[in-house]
């Protein structure tokens, strides 16, 4: 953007006086070679409006006061320079050696910029300064008049432009300065470093969506005021709605104007990404080793690179490249290509026209540059002027030499060891300098991070003598007789500056030992938590004089919530003996433990095959109501019988309850679980114990012979089926409510191992689809608290099919197995599903004539969901 007129801040407005002596306060005629010097300070500010129409709501610019100055005096030939923070201070001086000064006074310094706040000049920077010269014996007067070295900006934003952003906000930075925040402050006097400057609007859309614009740029000076107008076009300019920022007559007669489509306001805006380092990282890089991160700037751009400004703030490197500290990779020329590319710069993709994708590679350069601070800072600008956020890391180089070693054994289960860097750079106990960090190893070979939990220094003996510096860290839990201790200096991403080996000292220690059927588990026996996690993990096994092969993970487990270790795929009731040891050798010398322990019995599912019954229950009941076929009433007769498994119980009792006539029906007496073929069918039934009425059918000439009616379902209770171990006992008389009688159940059997597993063959025949069985499994102690619980829920299965339940594991360390429970329920529904058949459906294929059917073949009965299980097995010894 051209800058056609400048707009001057330059007027006096005299403040205050100041001087530093009284009337030669040293006396007249004197040879001491000195005089003094008396001030008279004036701060210039003098605003012109370049364009009257856009108003300055603050006024006239403020000026600091005079006392808030600070006054420098500098001889011209070096020899002599100091400041004041005040011309107060600056007064006391009484003289100064003769000869060629230049004083100076300011108010803030040459990177101060903002809003211009309360008091309308805390952000802003003023300069002045003036030559004199100290005569012996005399009073130099020096007339002072600093005035404002930043650009002054003043942004004003119409009613339109506000309507269309619900939020906005303006940020500005001049090449080679920090970008600052300027807010929304409409008509508010500004400062700014005078450069080149970057206008940057963010902005959130109607829908919510937030925009990054860098509409404008152009040159500004110091003492210099620049006016800027933002609104916006809602259709008034070509087809879509345009953001227009218009300039006073100091920059240009064209107005700028930004087309707000869909590709701007709802493009994605340029994104910098760090690769190898976060933004704002600040790298501290030993010269004599290599410096092995990355340091490379990945851009993507949908809507086309625009600019691509690479800033570079260094103390001690200055290449041709940079302009003002700042250079443009899109816009670079052979010469300055090639430049870049020999300092150790790689740039790829931003030469394309609007490319949408870049990188930008300075490892390569941070192996060139000097000593010294450097900070490098990235931002992308698009075509739509969408913009980035500036990404950026601070790279400091020293030149050192450091060694580390082990400072003796570390203390096993302390969780700390010593180590001794050997360091010739700044005192690292100082926190303001670089500081070492650590990283040691662990037990799969990777590397925690490391606690500084102290450090000492010890003195050197000679003059010139790197220091030696004790550092105590804390170290990971390891199983292993020697581990590595990394040192980094400065950033613990980088790759380690040094490398020490430690070894740890043994104490004295004692096992706990669980043995179960097919394993066998293991715990440190030791107070301290800290040092029982460390024993834990360093802690060795042998078996019978043989080491356990810890890589086998089908033998040999560490459990990291219980603290236990397991050995698997041992003998059930085999003896062993058992010794530990914290040394990883195959023929260690001290050993922690050592023990014979006899495995438990590895118990099956009592009765598991179901081939122990118990006597075969028959009966002969009336299938279904009477049928008639005039004048003659019929009824139909059907045996029932079942049988039940040793150990197991059912609700036979209460389902199958006899009640004399009253319930002599099959509809009111139906079994809920029958064992036949090693198989138990475990059903959802209706039935009756006090019995109901069942309606008749037929007349005369009928020729269905069988009753077609079923009972009254209120006559009726559901119940699920359920299998369990145990016993189930249950009674009932007249006076009680229908299928409320006494119950009494006894849940589980006595059983001493601790199963891993526990499967099954099943089918399952759910009366509907939602509805499910359930099969509980408890392993308890004698004290009744549950070791091993798991439950689960079985869904529609047709086929046979095996079902394998996975124990937990047993938390309780050493507790033995006395009792075991397992139930079988065959519906979860909170309505037992049944069905009742009717009509045809009861039809039991028989002649006229009451007739005895086959055994349990009536359809005279109401049952629901089908569950069946066979070949109920535990398993021991898997790992849990």
């Amino acid at each position: 953007m051209k800058l056609l007129r400048h707009c001057l801040i330059w007027g006096g407005i005299p403040l205050i006086m100041a001087s530093c002596s009284q009337e030669t306060p040293w006396g007249s005629g004197t040879d001491s070679g000195e005089g003094g010097i008396n001030v008279r300070l004036t701060a210039l500010t003098d605003v012109k409006a370049a364009v009257p129409s856009v108003r300055a709501e603050n006024g006239e610019l403020v000026p600091p006061p005079a006392e808030e100055f600070q006054i420098r005096l500098t001889k011209n030939d070096g020899s002599y320079t100091k400041s004041w923070s005040s011309l107060e201070e600056f007064a006391k001086e009484e003289s100064f050696s003769v000869g060629d000064y230049q004083l100076s006074a300011f108010y803030g310094s040459e990177t101060s910029q903002g809003i211009a706040g309360n008091k309308g000049y805390e952000t802003a920077y003023y300069y002045g300064s003036q030559d004199v010269t100290v005569r012996e014996g005399q009073t130099s007067e020096v007339q002072l008049q600093p005035s404002l070295a930043n650009a002054v900006l003043v942004i004003e934003y119409t009613d339109a432009f506000k309507n269309y952003f619900p939020y906005y906000s303006t940020t500005v930075q001049t090449e080679g300065h920090d970008a600052v925040n300027l807010g929304n402050l409409d008509g508010a006097y500004n400062y700014v470093v005078p450069g080149n400057l970057d206008i940057t609007i963010e902005a959130q859309l109607q829908n919510g969506n937030r925009v990054h614009l860098t509409p404008a740029s152009f040159p500004t000076e110091a003492k210099h005021m620049y006016k800027l107008r933002f609104t916006v076009y809602d259709g008034e300019i070509g087809k879509a709605d345009q953001l227009g920022i218009s300039f006073d007559e100091s920059l240009t007669t064209d107005e700028v104007r930004v087309d707000l489509s869909d590709d701007v306001l709802n493009g994605e805006a340029p994104v910098v990404a760090a690769s190898g380092f976060t933004s704002g990282d600040v790298m501290d890089v030993q010269k004599n080793i290599d410096f092995k991160r990355n340091l490379k700037f990945n851009v993507v751009a949908r809507g086309g690179m625009k600019t691509a400004k690479l800033t570079i703030e260094s103390d001690t490197y200055s290449p041709a490249y940079l302009t003002n500290g700042v250079v443009d990779l899109c816009s670079l020329d052979d010469a300055k290509r090639s430049e870049m590319e020999a300092a150790g710069i790689v740039m790829r993709g931003f030469r394309e026209p609007e490319g949408e994708m870049a990188n930008l590679d300075l490892t390569g350069l941070v192996a060139n540059l000097p000593d010294g601070v450097h900070k490098f800072s990235l931002a992308v600008t698009d075509k739509h002027t969408n913009s980035s956020e500036p990404v950026d890391v601070t790279v400091r180089l020293y030149e050192l030499h450091m060694s580390m070693e082990a400072n003796g054994e570390a203390p096993f289960g302390e969780g700390y060891a010593e180590v001794a860097v050997t360091y010739d750079g700044p005192d690292p106990t100082d926190p303001a300098n670089t500081q070492f960090y650590f990283r040691a190893e662990n037990n799969y070979g990777s590397y925690n991070d490391c606690e500084v939990l102290s450090v000492t220094a010890e003195n050197p003996t000679r003059v010139f003598e790197k220091k030696r510096y004790i550092y105590k860290v804390s170290v990971p839990f390891v199983d292993k007789d020697v581990f590595n201790v990394r040192a980094y200096w400065g950033l613990s991403g980088m790759e380690p500056d040094m490398e020490a080996p430690v070894a740890f000292s043994y104490p004295d220690y004692k096992v706990q030992l669980d043995p179960m059927s097919r394993k066998l588990r293991l715990k440190v026996d030791f107070d301290d938590p800290k040092k029982q996690d460390l024993f834990f993990r360093k802690i060795h096994v042998f078996m019978n004089g043989k080491k356990v092969d810890e890589s086998d993970r089908e033998k040999f487990s560490r459990d990291e919530p219980t603290h236990f270790i397991a050995i698997y795929e041992l003998n059930p009731e085999a003896e062993y003996y058992v010794q530990t040891t914290l040394q990883s050798s195959a023929e260690p010398t001290k050993w922690g433990s050592n023990d014979n322990v006899i495995m438990e019995a590895a118990e099956p599912v009592p009765n598991g095959d179901f081939s122990q019954l118990k006597d075969k229950v028959s009966v002969t009941l009336n299938a279904g109501g009477k049928y008639r076929v005039s004048p003659v009433d019929y009824q139909h007769k059907c045996p029932i019988s079942y049988q039940e498994a040793e150990s197991w119980a059912t609700l036979n009792a209460k389902t199958f309850f006899d009640n004399g006539d009253a319930n002599n029906n099959t509809w009111f007496r139906v079994p809920s679980v029958t064992v036949r073929n090693g198989s138990a069918e475990i059903r959802t039934v209706a039935y009756s114990n006090k019995g109901g009425s069942i309606e008749r059918s037929g007349t005369a000439f009928n020729t269905k012979y069988y009753c077609e009616n079923a009972p009254s379902t209120s006559d009726m209770v559901y119940a699920p089926g359920e299998l369990f171990l145990g016993t189930y006992g249950y009674s009932w008389n007249t006076s009680m409510a229908n299928g409320e009688g006494t119950e009494t159940r006894v849940y589980g059997v006595p059983f001493n191992s601790r199963p891993t597993s526990f499967t099954f063959d099943y089918t399952y025949i759910p009366y509907d689809a939602p509805d499910r069985a359930q099969v509980k499994v408890e392993i308890l102690a004698a004290d009744g608290s549950v070791l091993s619980e798991r439950e689960a829920y079985l869904y529609s299965k047709e086929s046979t099919e095996k079902y394998t339940i996975i124990m937990p594991r047993y938390y309780n360390f050493g507790v033995k197995a006395a009792s075991l429970r397992i139930r079988f329920v065959s519906s979860t529904q909170a309505t037992n599903w049944v069905y009742f058949r009717k009509n045809t459906e009861l039809n039991e294929g028989q002649g006229l004539g009451n007739k005895t059917l086959p055994e349990n073949s009536t359809k005279a009965v109401a049952t629901g969901s089908v569950l069946t299980v066979s070949n109920l097995q535990f398993q021991y010894g898997e790992i849990q």
